[in-house]
């Protein structure tokens, strides 16, 4: 392994190393990230521990062309 330039390392553990509390970080996760997920949530397929579907159909009357989500 060593010979073709290849080496052990540890598996990284975490999404973040530095910087997760930093000021922009935050204010970008609270304005931007978090609403945006809030509003995918309700266009997404959900399903049970069991694999039961329960996907409820939230998207507004009013606005027929927005698509479900599945992440």
């Amino acid at each position: 392994m060593g010979q073709l330039g290849y080496h052990w390392t540890k598996e990284p553990k975490g999404q973040y190393h530095n910087g997760h509390k930093c000021a922009d970080v935050v204010e970008y996760c609270q304005k931007t990230f978090l609403p945006a997920w809030t509003w995918l949530e309700n266009h997404m397929h959900v399903w049970t521990d069991d694999n039961i579907h329960l996907k409820v159909d939230k998207v507004p009357i009013s606005m027929p062309d927005i698509k479900n989500v599945v992440i």
